[in-house]
């Protein structure tokens, strides 16, 4: 940012916006705002007080900068003899907004975003002499998740549940029916919800994954166990359901690396000073914050207070 002191601030990268083949535009900012937040659809019931609420999943995240552009400025990463602040990077950055593509926007506490720019307004003055203020508003674009799963339908989500279903099912039908089976299409659901939700743990997927196959491994060796060599797995009329159990497991086991197959790769990397948090790391390396949250919520206690030594994955497209 802009005249900062040399605190921790100081040492973020400065922002920058790319989009479609265009030059990047480096520019100082005075100000981040981000804002978030989850959708939720409100049902008001006669005389009940309060509404029930359903979640229908997250609002995009939405960045409003305010960025200062005047000539005087010297700042790492502005390199003094390239175009001026005022007014040719000025001009550059809001005809990219004619561009109407997603493109990346690096923010000095967040790191690289896929955005669309929205808005923006310019300020002028006689009083500020070849000095502008431009408030910037971008809003993230999931585009690159959603042709991910064009491109590689996930088989997880699209067969957990309706296996669950054609088991519970074939149970009832063939007469083996147990409380176990009752609950598979609500743990499936629990998996699928996870699979797709944006912003979760890849070891929430994971510890729901083991306690769930657990569970179905469980039911397979007591149904096989109870009555004779075989159990009531033993008998035709139950090989269906014995066969739709054992789908599932073999489908769970995918669940984790299905969460993760849509990410770049990663790495170790080792903090190498005394105190930090998992922001500045994401800034440093020009990483999205939340991203290397979710892919280290597994790993660490307290992602503000980390210290010299501890091991961290990051993904390996870091600067």
């Amino acid at each position: 940012m802009a005249d900062q002191d040399e605190t921790v601030f100081g040492n973020y990268p400065v922002a920058r916006w790319q989009v479609g083949t265009s030059a990047p535009v480096t520019f100082p900012v005075q100000q981040v705002t981000e804002s978030g937040g989850n959708r939720l659809v409100m049902h008001e019931r006669p005389y009940r007080d309060g509404a029930k609420l359903d979640d229908t999943g997250s609002k995009p995240r939405t960045f409003a900068l305010t960025a200062i552009f005047n000539n005087s400025i010297n700042e790492p990463g502005i390199d003094p003899n390239g175009p001026p602040l005022y007014s040719m990077l000025l001009r550059q950055l809001i005809r990219s907004f004619d561009l109407h593509e997603t493109g990346t926007l690096t923010l000095p506490t967040v790191g690289n975003v896929r955005c669309r720019a929205q808005d923006y307004s310019r300020k002028e003055a006689p009083e500020l002499s070849d000095t502008a203020l431009l408030d910037l508003t971008f809003v993230q674009d999931n585009e690159d998740s959603l042709e991910r799963t064009v491109l590689n339908p996930p088989g997880v989500v699209a067969t957990i549940v309706r296996l669950a279903e054609q088991t519970q099912f074939s149970a009832q039908k063939e007469g083996i029916w147990s409380e176990d089976l009752g609950t598979l299409r609500e743990r499936a659901s629990e998996i699928g919800s996870l699979m797709k939700a944006p912003g979760r743990a890849v070891a929430d997927v994971a510890t729901v994954v083991r306690a769930h196959r657990r569970s179905l491994e469980s039911l397979l060796n007591t149904a096989r166990e109870e009555s004779g060599v075989d159990g009531i797995f033993g008998e035709p009329r139950a090989s269906r359901t014995e066969r739709q159990l054992q789908e599932m497991l073999d489908r769970e086991a995918q669940a984790e690396a299905e969460r993760t197959a849509s990410r770049p790769r990663t790495k170790a990397f080792v903090v190498d000073v005394e105190v930090t948090s998992i922001y500045e790391i994401a800034a440093r390396l020009g990483q999205d914050a939340t991203e290397l949250m979710d892919l280290n919520a597994a790993r660490i206690d307290d992602p503000f207070t980390l210290t010299r030594g501890e091991v961290l994955r990051v993904f390996e497209t870091a600067a």
